[in-house]
């Protein structure tokens, strides 16, 4: 959307100025033009600079289910724990290992655990493995030595992404 505004400008006989981008993204095709200096409609110059400043075009996208497939390749269960300041921690419950007799994982016809998230709501995970080094047998995700995988900041959106991953 932005190479369009720079084409437009190019037939107006202006100039790129600066061009302000807080976003991150660099894809010009998932931006989109929110202000330009001067105005549209300004009676200018032939060549004079027009600033611009971009934002996403569209808002990003939350979660709302997180599949979770147990390729732990200590090949042990973990407990899977998720965070919501509303509700604090809170077990979803143990996925055992998920590799097939040759050792791939997930396995044919595996299902992976599913984490649904409610809208605005900003959640963590951890998949706990009582196992590690400095766990001791314990099933806390408080504990950083019991945390074989961990995820933060994650956006609650019921019309959000459904996301796949392998715990490793």
């Amino acid at each position: 959307m932005i190479d369009n505004a720079s084409a437009r400008l190019e037939t107006a006989k202006l100039r790129l100025g600066w061009l302000l981008n807080l976003t991150g993204e660099i894809r010009s095709e998932r931006l989109k033009v929110t202000h330009q200096d001067p105005t549209g409609g300004t009676i200018v110059p032939e060549g004079t600079a027009v600033n611009l400043r971009v934002d996403l075009a569209q808002p990003p996208q939350g979660v709302k289910t997180l599949g979770l497939y147990n390729c732990n390749t200590d090949r042990r269960s973990l407990r899977i724990w998720v965070f919501e300041s509303s509700t604090g921690w809170r077990e979803q419950g143990q996925l055992n290992p998920q590799y097939d007799a040759s050792g791939r994982c997930p396995a044919v016809g595996s299902a992976p655990l599913e984490l649904t998230f409610e809208s605005g709501h900003l959640y963590s995970e951890v998949a706990v493995d009582e196992g590690n080094t400095g766990c001791n047998g314990r099933n806390d995700p408080t504990i950083s030595g019991c945390q074989r995988w961990s995820v933060t900041n994650v956006v609650g959106d019921s019309n959000g992404q459904v996301i796949t991953t392998r715990i490793s």
